[in-house]
């Protein structure tokens, strides 16, 4: 069994190409161990799918309107707070709603071979106006491949963060996205436990303690091929301007990278 955990909040359109690209591999691969995970963060209209191997978990947590943003960027560390009871897989994989998955995707836990900590995939953005493609074309499959085909031509996404960072024991890479593939085991009892995390940054904060946790003994790979790769479509303006564009990306990357 593999469990795909997807973080959410009112991204309803990209949150069903999502699911539809995960059921795209599952039935190119013939693979169907896997469950699909949403963990629903407050969104104003609750997301549904006719999918049987996809579960919704909502979390409707009070929340002062001026700290929603919080809410909604928790990303994985979400996941962990409210749905750890939910997962039935030795093996998690965590995704983004707005994430189009490779041919191969969902076979993701063959790649975590002995000695892995975690696999990491390669990142790249569509601009926005693909979602739209994707809504309206009849044949979404083909076209999707073709986007693969041509998938180094596209633009790196930020998640995949240019410069890794690097384990002080062993100076090995890091590689602090959040789209990645975890033995169950590995996360242990590691929960989200900060009142605040800035915007995008999050993720570093997770990964940065499981490295701290594993020591000498973290080992991550990147893995290249585009089939176990990844798009997302673009969803907001700001992050066609880079990821360092925003003055609070460039607080919080101070406030992470600081020492």
């Amino acid at each position: 069994m593999h469990s795909i955990i997807i973080p959410h909040s009112d991204r309803n359109a990209y949150l069903d190409q999502c699911l539809w690209s995960i059921t795209r591999s599952s039935q190119f691969t013939g693979a169907t161990h896997y469950e699909v995970i949403v963990v629903d963060n407050g969104s104003r209209i609750r997301p549904q799918s006719n999918e049987p191997r996809v579960k919704f978990v909502y979390d409707d947590t009070p929340m002062d309107p001026f700290n929603k943003p919080r809410l909604q960027n928790l990303g994985i560390e979400a996941a962990l707070l409210v749905a750890p009871d939910k997962f039935h897989s030795h093996t998690l994989s965590f995704l983004d709603a707005d994430a189009i998955v490779g041919i191969h995707w969902v076979c993701a836990p063959a790649l975590l071979l002995d000695g892995l900590t975690k696999v990491c995939y390669r990142v790249r953005t569509l601009p926005k106006e693909h979602l739209g493609y994707l809504q309206r074309e009849p044949d979404r499959a083909s076209l999707v491949q073709r986007w693969f085909d041509n998938y180094s031509t596209y633009t790196r996404a930020f998640e995949g963060y240019v410069k890794p960072d690097t384990n002080g024991d062993t100076g090995e890479p890091v590689f602090g996205n959040s789209q990645f593939s975890i033995r169950r085991s590995v996360l242990g009892d590691l929960r989200f436990n900060e009142e605040y995390k800035g915007r995008g940054y999050e993720d570093v904060w997770m990964n940065r303690e499981i490295w701290r946790h594993y020591g000498e003994k973290y080992k991550a790979v990147l893995e290249l091929n585009p089939a176990w790769a990844l798009f997302h479509i673009r969803y907001s303006g700001p992050e066609a301007k880079g990821w360092d564009a925003g003055e609070n990306n460039k607080l919080n990357h101070k406030r992470y990278y600081a020492t």
